[in-house]
């Protein structure tokens, strides 16, 4: 008899346990949903390690698709050559958590570059976003090179000639 007492309490105090362990956690120790990019990719395919996508483009539907409720990591593969000619207009985020751009492996900068005869005339990264707007973008070890147009570019409120941002 004395063990089925035993049972719940230890229950209750795994239950407990693991509340508080909950309680304590911060956004940054929840899950993160993956996202992995590579130049040899094919924006068919899922977008985890074995079969990474090729675009930006392709990541962004699947974010808007998925709605990840966590942070996000894009891994950009740096070991399969560089990404050539990429421009990418950017306009999925979510305010409460982080899409982070990032090399993988870490040990070298994901390269993008322009092809020197034929470079685009587009920058490499168009974000758009409403004035103020947290868009929680945050890029690691990506180096851009050769590009004739500006690398990073921010669209918002152009319209207003007020409070407009971009262009005024």
């Amino acid at each position: 008899m004395a063990r089925g007492k035993c049972f719940p309490s230890l229950a209750a105090i795994i239950v407990l346990a693991a509340l508080v362990s909950a309680a304590g956690a911060s956004a940054a120790d929840g899950p993160v949903y993956y996202l992995y990019l590579s130049p040899l990719g094919e924006d068919t395919n899922a977008g985890t390690l074995e079969a990474p996508i090729h675009s930006f483009q392709r990541a962004e539907e699947i974010l808007e698709a998925v709605s990840p409720d966590s942070d996000v990591i894009v891994r950009l593969m740096s070991d399969q050559g560089a990404y050539f000619n990429y421009t990418v207009r950017w306009s999925y985020f979510h305010p409460a958590h982080s899409i982070t751009f990032e090399s993988y492996p870490a040990d070298s900068p994901a390269v993008f570059k322009a092809d020197l005869l034929d470079p685009p005339w587009e920058p490499f990264f168009t974000l758009e976003a409403s004035h103020g707007e947290p868009t929680n973008l945050v890029f690691k070890r990506l180096r851009v090179e050769d590009y004739v147009s500006r690398v990073f570019y921010f669209i918002g409120d152009r319209e207003n000639s007020v409070g407009g941002w971009n262009g005024h």
